[in-house]
């Protein structure tokens, strides 16, 4: 699952979820625009979705915006 996806299923703001899970907001911000992202924070988004969103969705996923690498 993509966390975008994950978020909106939720009903949960990529800011506050961020906060609420010790990931900056500027992370999450750059990753759904498209960049990547370190793998300590790709592990804390694991975590924080209880594996609903997994590595492979975050290092796979090409069809966030822009995928820039």
């Amino acid at each position: 699952m993509r966390l975008k996806e994950y978020l909106k299923e939720k009903g949960l703001k990529p800011s506050s979820w961020a906060e609420e899970n010790g990931l900056a907001r500027s992370v999450i911000s750059r990753y759904l625009h498209g960049y990547n992202i370190s793998p300590s924070n790709a592990m804390k988004i694991v975590v924080a979705t209880e594996g609903k969103v997994s590595l492979e969705d975050i290092y796979l996923d090409t069809n966030r915006a822009g995928n820039n690498s």
